[in-house]
């Protein structure tokens, strides 16, 4: 009589673990595809605004090196190139890169910084750092 109370009691209890590693599985998977279908907003305002900066710099100049580049950003200085709902993008002169900057919180501001190259008229952005500054965009 033991011996059944102690092997139903196991078996009880494996069925349990097994609906609990079930039940863990599935809470998983949803928060996985929440995670994965969740829109991404720096994505896009990094894919907008840095294909505007492309763009942009294409229709401006006539031939596209680094040096060209670089001058005709002198001229305006470290002014907006371009603003996409709570995102812009600048460029740096002191450092010569691009900087994105986009509402990460409320009350942050996250900015992130984009050297270049230019291969064959082509500009290619390299990711180098990010930095987070109290503010917000209005």
């Amino acid at each position: 009589m033991l011996y059944t109370l102690l092997i139903s009691f196991l078996c009880m209890m494996i069925v349990m673990l097994g609906l609990k590693l079930i039940i863990d599985e599935k809470e998983h998977l949803n928060y996985f595809e929440k995670y994965v279908l969740e829109e991404k907003h720096d994505k896009k305002y990094k894919e907008y605004l840095l294909t505007y900066t492309t763009e942009f710099i294409r229709v401006n100049l006539i031939s596209i090196n680094r040096e060209d580049i670089k001058n005709y950003f002198k001229i305006f200085g470290e002014s907006l190139i371009a603003s996409y709902e709570k995102s812009y993008i600048r460029y740096s002169i002191d450092s010569d890169c691009f900087i994105l900057i986009y509402q990460y919180e409320d009350g942050i501001l996250k900015k992130d910084k984009y050297n270049y190259e230019v291969v064959d008229e082509m500009i290619n952005y390299t990711y180098t750092s990010s930095i987070y500054e109290s503010g917000r965009i209005i």
